[in-house]
């Protein structure tokens, strides 16, 4: 909500700056890391954490493609490149033979094992290493409500024929 003072709006636009510029950073150490250590590009690392987070470790393609935040544009080719490399596999939906899910498969699971401790190590020394505890409270309830609200908002388009380009 705009406070009409120029010095907080122009405080509120330097935050979602830092923000952005901070994600992209963040990201970039954290994808150089798993590329390093584990020779796994993050994207595929996300698809790997989403699948496994999923009830039966399975999801539609057109629910990864939503949920994939690192490489959207090209989820279905990226899904191909794993599944060759044996870490996922697709299947016809069994509710819906029309779908097409993705699944998890055992070398998928261990790469994600192997891979978690590396990510997460990245995000202690990249992330959290730099935050209060005070700060990550209030910056996980500010960024908690942002999250619910653009969420919400980009769900309801998506649902919305009239908002459809």
């Amino acid at each position: 909500m705009p406070s009409g003072n120029p010095g907080v709006e122009e405080k509120r636009f330097q935050a979602w700056r830092h923000f952005v510029e901070t994600h992209g950073f963040v990201v970039a150490l954290l994808a150089d890391d798993l590329e390093t250590e584990r020779r796994l590009p993050i994207a595929w690392y996300q698809v790997l954490l989403l699948l496994n987070e999923a009830p039966n470790r399975r999801l539609a393609m057109s629910e990864l493609n939503e949920l994939v935040t690192l490489s959207q544009p090209g989820v279905s080719r990226l899904v191909d490149r794993m599944e060759r490399a044996g870490l996922v596999r697709r299947e016809r939906s069994t509710a819906d033979r029309r779908g097409v899910t993705a699944t998890i498969t055992a070398d998928g699971l261990e790469e994600l094992a192997k891979a978690a401790p590396v990510h997460r190590d990245g995000i202690q020394r990249w992330f959290t290493a730099s935050l209060t505890d005070h700060e990550a409270d209030v910056l996980a309830r500010v960024l908690g409500r942002i999250h619910a609200s653009a969420r919400d908002e980009l769900h309801r388009r998506r649902l919305s024929p009239r908002l459809r380009r």
